[in-house]
């Protein structure tokens, strides 16, 4: 089974990134009501062979590429903690 991470961060507005094992981003969604619910989506990686697990924002295989992100959609280095 093929695991990936879902990550979450509230730091600058909302957003939803998606991660590989080896920190390869696989795709975000953000400024929506959209927001990874694990009880309904956990069935349908199960069926296809992906299991999901909770990454942490500070997470260095993650953390340079999400800082960028943020920092790109107007966010500001200061107010990130991570």
């Amino acid at each position: 089974m093929k695991t990936i991470y879902h990550v979450y961060s509230d730091a600058f507005g909302e957003y939803d990134f998606w991660f590989d094992a080896k920190g390869k981003y696989l795709t975000s969604w953000h400024s929506n009501d959209a927001s990874y619910r694990k009880e309904y989506m956990e069935p349908l990686f199960a069926a296809i062979g992906v299991n999901v697990e909770e990454g942490k924002v500070s997470d260095p295989r993650w953390s340079n590429y999400i800082k960028k992100r943020l920092v790109g959609d107007g966010a500001s280095l200061e107010d990130l903690d991570f």
